[in-house]
């Protein structure tokens, strides 16, 4: 979570992430950079905003060199994705870029929704923990709306529990991002003074700790029903091309508030034509190794395997039904 290498992490972590809907806290994004930003966001008065913004400047270019990453969402605007499109023009083509620009738009939809609301409904208590939930949920509901037409699009599965996975996890991410700096740190000056070894050890015990309560939460959340949701990718695009276009008209007409129960119906709608319309289909599928798959015939929710091949086919199969 703190460098983005990923090279040592088992495909189990990987596989329970993506399926609680959090993969992108293991990817570094515009989300780490804001927290570990954000723990210098004291001082509001004048005297002190110059030099903060020096020092968050700086801990943007120190977190750069320690992840070894390009300029992904320093920023999170359209100037950010520019900047990677000059420098690789196949960047724009990875799906974790795709994946954290989507998310930062849902992000910056939930807040401009929320500065709607102050300016347009009175009465609101901002800072009541009602109102901060409520934002929060906001939040992790758009930024996961967002990213769903890049997962269809990819063919990939989504999360049905990863809004809940999202309020329950991502608070957890900041604590992680600073104890592993403070471990890095003390284990650079263990050489020099002795003391610093045993603090090192102490904070990766706490580090251990946190990061197993932590993978506890996303365990609970992965092993709910409907954490894995398969979408028919052609049909699903088009119904979310056809709810985009019913936003704008609503925008269009100044009624945009009446927009979120006319897309529930017409989503519901959808969902059930979508059923219907699948009733009888026999869908068969190449599943494996490219060179010795298995074939998989699946027709309303019975299947059958021609299978083939070995322990690598054995898990794309069992991934493949349980989807």
């Amino acid at each position: 979570m703190l460098l983005g290498d990923k090279a040592a992490l088992p495909d189990t972590v990987q596989d329970t992430f993506r399926a609680a809907g959090i993969s992108h806290l293991l990817a570094v994004s515009g989300l780490h950079l804001a927290l570990l930003c954000g723990l210098f966001s004291f001082g509001r008065r004048r005297r002190f905003y110059r030099p903060l913004i020096l020092v968050r400047a700086a801990v943007a270019v120190f977190y750069m060199l320690l992840t070894d990453q390009p300029i992904d969402l320093l920023t999170l605007t359209g100037a950010a994705a520019v900047l990677l499109g000059l420098q690789n023009p196949y960047a724009p083509c990875d799906i974790g870029f795709q994946l954290s620009f989507c998310a930062v738009l849902g992000v910056q939809a939930s807040v401009a929704l929320t500065r709607w609301e102050e300016a347009h409904i009175p009465g609101q208590d901002a800072e009541s923990w009602q109102a901060q939930l409520r934002r929060a949920g906001q939040t992790a509901a758009l930024a996961s709306l967002a990213t769903l037409p890049v997962l269809v699009a990819q063919g990939l599965t989504t999360s049905g529990v990863g809004v809940l996975a999202n309020l329950l996890t991502v608070w957890m991410l900041q604590p992680a991002l600073v104890l592993g700096l403070v471990v890095l740190a003390l284990q650079i000056v263990a050489i020099p003074l002795a003391i610093a070894a045993p603090l090192a050890h102490m904070a990766s015990f706490l580090l251990a700790v946190w990061l197993r309560i932590f993978y506890a939460l996303a365990s609970w959340c992965a092993a709910l029903p409907l954490a894995r949701l398969y979408l028919p990718r052609e049909y699903t695009l088009l119904v979310l091309v056809l709810l985009g276009i019913l936003a704008l008209v609503y925008y269009a007409a100044g009624r945009f508030r009446w927009f979120l129960p006319a897309g529930v119906v017409c989503a519901a709608v959808a969902i059930v034509l979508g059923v219907q319309m699948q009733k009888g289909v026999v869908t068969m599928a190449l599943v494996g190794t490219a060179g010795n798959p298995a074939v998989v015939c699946v027709q309303d929710g019975q299947a059958m395997v021609l299978f083939r091949g070995g322990e690598t086919n054995l898990r794309a199969v069992r991934s493949y039904l349980a989807d």
